[in-house]
């Protein structure tokens, strides 16, 4: 890797922000009732057939009620585009399609890796009832950035079991930056799946944060109910890192500094209202680079946490020079009561609570985990690093990567190789797209099984 992640990490951010339009609007956007309609019943055909009770069925008997919903200003049509896309985009004819088989590949292999049931009973814990992938759509409309409506909320608003990832469509053909689904489909989705599992990470943050809550200069108790806050987003930044590594942080630096827009690479110091007053449930940007710090100190199977550390402080220190966080919203305190926030806090306190929560997630033995940790299921060790190394040197060397490794070794090798040069970008999201084709076509949910022949003849 290179020995400068800031001049790298810049680079890589000069390729994407003169590239993609992050928020920009391309693909097709949702058609009207008839064609929607038509393009959920050939999409559902090429669906397997798993989803059929799961998804499919509740969504189609849905539709009319989420339609007439969002025209009547209850719910957003943004999110019926997600949950009828999630069937539609499979239609024959419809634009994306080898994007979207990749995509779902990646969300079958990061999801599996924390629920699959031969994984919890080897780490001597009980299975979960069967529970397949989210399903995938690109948005039309990328204002929202990449979303997660997740399985607990399409069962309660719809009586399916599955959920959906969202991608802006603008994404669709820059896989480098699907890095950041290890966050929504290893992370949300997976700790949704855990019923308790959140709560019981939030009743441990007290006394988590009780030694640095003075010099956090925050009132009593708001530290906690900030955190709190955040727990769910927070949660899905570190199930992501054990599955796709430190460059998934690497990766998000570059990314939310992209997203930020500016003339220069920058990490916001801020934190305001999101939606109906609420404090942005993410936690600052800056802030989340320390999480990733905080879970990196406990991998003890992985030798390079010094040097990974050492390099998400230098695009800590490059990227955000502030030396306080901007605090302004409210907090939910109760299930009704909101406490309003307007504070400027200490960075480097504040960053040190960021590091302490991470560790917390990265190691707690929680009774949704009936008493492991998150890391007795998936981590990141050095086994993980050297698949890494191997898939960067077929890069480097124009060799096929299919096969190569998981998809998560596989992002996190495209991305630290694009970091390393970014004038590499084309060539490796290439070779990406062509491995995660094979990830598609022999994934256990997706792929389709040869028949059994009883001769095969061999072509010069």
């Amino acid at each position: 890797m290179t020995t400068d992640p800031v001049a790298g990490a810049t680079a890589l951010w000069r390729t994407l922000t003169s590239d993609v339009d992050f928020f920009g609007a391309e693909g097709k956007p949702m058609p009207g009732d008839a064609a929607l309609d038509q393009a959920m019943r050939e999409g559902a055909l090429l669906l397997p057939h798993v989803y059929q009770d799961a998804y499919i069925g509740p969504v189609q008997r849905a539709t009319p009620r989420l339609l007439a919903l969002a025209r009547a200003g209850r719910i957003r049509m943004g999110s019926v585009e997600i949950v009828t896309g999630g069937i539609a985009q499979h239609a024959p004819g419809w634009p994306m399609t080898d994007e979207l088989r990749r995509f779902v590949a990646v969300i079958s292999n990061l999801f599996r890796s924390f629920l699959d049931s031969a994984r919890r009973k080897a780490a001597d814990m009980p299975a979960l009832a069967e529970i397949l992938p989210p399903l995938a759509a690109f948005q039309h409309d990328g204002n929202d950035g990449p979303i997660t409506i997740a399985a607990d909320l399409i069962q309660a608003y719809l009586g399916g079991s599955v959920g959906v990832v969202a991608l802006p469509a603008t994404f669709a053909a820059h896989p480098i930056l699907w890095t950041a689904l290890a966050h929504e489909t290893g992370g949300h989705d997976v700790t949704h799946a855990d019923p308790g599992l959140l709560d019981q990470l939030i009743d441990a943050l007290p006394a988590t944060l009780a030694p640095l809550e003075a010099d956090c200069c925050l009132p009593p108790g708001t530290l906690v109910r900030l955190w709190s806050h955040w727990m769910d987003e927070a949660a899905a930044d570190i199930y992501a890192l054990m599955n796709a590594g430190p460059a998934f942080v690497e990766n998000t630096a570059v990314l939310l500094a992209a997203m930020g827009g500016g003339s220069t690479p920058g990490l916001r110091a801020e934190s305001r209202v999101a939606a109906a007053s609420l404090l942005d449930p993410h936690p600052t940007d800056i802030l989340r680079l320390h999480l990733g710090l905080g879970a990196i100190d406990t991998l003890q199977g992985y030798s390079g946490r010094a040097t990974a550390r050492g390099r998400i402080t230098a695009l800590l220190d490059s990227f955000c020079r502030a030396d306080h966080i901007t605090l302004a919203g409210a907090l939910p305190d109760g299930p009704q009561r909101l406490l309003p926030l307007s504070a400027e806090v200490p960075r480097e306190a504040m960053g040190r609570a960021a590091e302490a929560v991470g560790r917390l997630i990265a190691t707690a033995r929680l009774p949704a985990l009936a008493g492991k940790s998150i890391q007795d299921i998936e981590t990141w060790e050095d086994d993980d690093e050297r698949q890494v190394d191997a898939i960067r040197d077929a890069l480097a060397a124009g060799r096929s990567i299919a096969g190569l490794g998981d998809d998560a070794q596989l992002l996190a090798a495209a991305s630290s190789a694009v970091v390393d040069d970014a004038a590499s970008y084309a060539r490796v999201t290439a070779a990406l797209n062509l491995a995660l084709d094979h990830s598609f076509h022999t994934d256990p949910v997706w792929g389709y099984e040869e028949p059994d022949r009883m001769y095969v003849r061999y072509t010069s």
